[in-house]
């Protein structure tokens, strides 16, 4: 992800940027994609498990819903000194406009 980033900013310096995690390691995204200067998104179409213990597969735990999954990222995003986005927020950081 470091590598990508670094890239990033020779190609397109002060782009704005989000990572999301999907598959086995989505929360290692959503960690260092805020630490990194970027954003991160997750919904359950991403990532069904609110808790994956890798050594005791029978304990996983999933998330009843997608609120479940962003209040996880958005508490790992504020221990990086960065706050989470409203949907509004997000349009605007996007120059977009609800239709």
């Amino acid at each position: 992800m470091e590598f990508e980033v670094a890239k990033l900013g020779e190609l397109l310096a002060g782009a704005t940027w989000t990572g999301a995690g999907i598959g086995r390691h989505p929360f290692e995204v959503a960690h260092r994609a805020p630490e990194l200067g970027g954003y991160c998104r997750t919904a359950r179409e991403d990532n069904i498990l609110l808790d994956r213990n890798t050594i005791l597969l029978d304990r996983n735990t999933l998330a009843p819903r997608s609120a479940a999954l962003i209040a996880r990222v958005a508490t790992m995003a504020q221990a990086s000194g960065r706050q989470g986005a409203s949907a509004k927020q997000a349009l605007q950081l996007l120059g977009l406009r609800l239709q």
